[in-house]
């Protein structure tokens, strides 16, 4: 590969004053030496100037690259306060930082020590020309705080965020920085695409490129691609073509699932028993559903963080638990309602209000807001293993079949849950990736509902297949 030649040579020179640090001449880039190995993305990315830029698209289609070869080229040309994001501090030097250091600076022949310096300690890139890169993750908002001055900033993978977190950042960034971001689509319940996607904006440049835009891919991606088009179409449309959508993993925790067997349309009932899942978290979670055993299973609805479900913008605010119990008390109190969920609820936390539990603290706003027909005697005292959870769920699954029905309006953050939620090796659940992307916590619910209002069913299936 070609690389721009550096017109003025690079002098280090030390000075007398006290500081008497490294001098770096700024290197003058010639992109025309370079200008066949630019992507469409690159191009497209000079051109944009909204304050936001959304730059998405499928594997392999090399929006990290380009954007990142986009980016250096900018900084060198004039002075810029770079402040690039993850979700996660940790995952910083093996993504973005390693994009600057083994992808950009190469690509334009840029060597560290001579033509821009890099601390580890501070996560931060300097330039001859003043221009500077700060690497920070979400999970350190204090840090965030004390960063000024900022004319760009650089979202990876902006999926991993949530529409708090980005709203948090918008608010502490001062000025008007042109904020890019770069991800792959997922969800079609995914907040971003309700926020950049769904109604044009002005304000925003959206970018679209997959692996066919990228003829730097290699062959072998190209041939995988193809062997996913012909065998697996839902995983080519999504990762190869760029299209919304949830992959699902390669050992799922719910191994039933079906979304044309499971997701249809289903209605609350006011004649029957109204049946409740709880899971605590920051974000409390609630399932919704009603049990006509061992007949059918209807999911009506799913709640988390809050009741409301805004798909054609900003993100309704989260609620505490007390806002949310007077929302199903005031829809539900004259029916008899079934509890049952997290089992942790039973426990004091961070998340709870003075010296009660979260089901105490349930049971107490029920009686507040008039919902005084409860039972709570499937609450558990401690929960089930996962990898138990996951052979009942799965035999119940595929007992009801087209009779455990799961609306597609309502409850869509189920059925990502469902497609996203993976087992590990033993067939417990994988809390990791789950807790690292944050995702499941609808599908927690889910788990805790059948095992704790259908497992007389469970049974009753055992005993049929030793009959037979």
């Amino acid at each position: 590969m070609s690389r721009p030649r550096k017109r003025e040579q690079v002098t280090a020179s030390r000075n007398a004053g006290p500081s008497r640090q490294k001098t770096l001449a700024a290197p003058t880039i010639d992109v025309s030496l370079v200008k066949s190995q630019l992507l469409r993305v690159y191009h497209e990315l000079k051109r944009a100037n909204t304050p936001y830029v959304i730059n998405y698209g499928g594997g392999g289609s090399g929006k990290s690259h380009g954007t990142v070869q986009y980016l250096v080229r900018r900084l060198l040309s004039k002075r810029e306060k770079m402040l690039v994001l993850r979700k996660y501090a940790t995952s910083l030097q093996d993504s973005v930082i390693d994009l600057f250091k083994e992808i950009g600076m190469p690509f334009f022949a840029l060597k560290e020590g001579i033509d821009y310096t890099y601390s580890t300690v501070r996560k931060r890139i300097e330039f001859a020309n003043g221009s500077v890169v700060i690497f920070r993750g979400l999970d350190d908002p204090e840090k965030m705080k004390s960063i000024t001055g900022i004319t760009i900033v650089w979202i990876e993978e902006a999926t991993e965020l949530e529409p708090d977190e980005f709203k948090i950042l918008s608010d502490r960034i001062r000025g008007e920085p042109q904020i890019f971001l770069t991800y792959n689509p997922i969800s079609e319940r995914h907040w971003l695409k309700a926020r950049f996607h769904d109604k044009p904006d002005p304000r925003v440049s959206i970018i679209f490129s997959t692996y066919l835009d990228n003829p730097f891919v290699g062959q072998k991606f190209r041939d995988d691609m193809e062997w996913y088009r012909v065998n697996d179409y839902d995983h080519y449309r999504i990762y190869g073509l760029g299209e919304w959508g949830v992959i699902r993993p390669e050992n799922p925790y719910f191994t039933a699932w079906k979304p044309s067997l499971y997701v249809g349309t289903c209605h609350y009932n006011p004649a029957h028993p109204l049946y409740i899942s709880a899971d605590f978290n920051v974000k409390n979670s609630f399932l919704f559903s009603q049990h006509y055993s061992p007949n059918a299973i209807h999911y009506f609805d799913c709640w988390h963080g809050t009741h409301l479900t805004n798909t054609e913008g900003p993100q309704p605010k989260t609620m505490d638990l007390e806002e949310l119990c007077k929302q199903i008390a005031q829809r539900y109190k004259h029916n008899l309602i079934y509890w049952t969920g997290d089992a942790s609820g039973n426990n004091r936390s961070a998340y709870t209000t003075g010296n009660m539990s979260a089901w105490e603290l349930i049971q107490m706003y029920m009686i507040k807001y008039g919902a005084v027909f409860c039972n709570y005697d499937r609450v558990p005292k401690s929960n089930p293993s996962t990898a138990a959870g996951r052979h009942v769920s799965n035999a119940l699954m595929t007992y009801y079949g087209k009779r455990m029905v799961i609306d597609r309006q309502n409850c869509g953050l189920l059925i990502d849950d469902i497609e996203r939620m993976q087992a590990t090796a033993d067939g417990s659940l994988d809390k990791v990736d789950a807790n690292k992307q944050n995702y499941g916590h609808v599908g927690d619910c889910l788990r805790y509902d059948h095992y704790h209002f259908e497992y007389h069913t469970y049974q009753m299936i055992g005993v049929i297949k030793k009959a037979a």
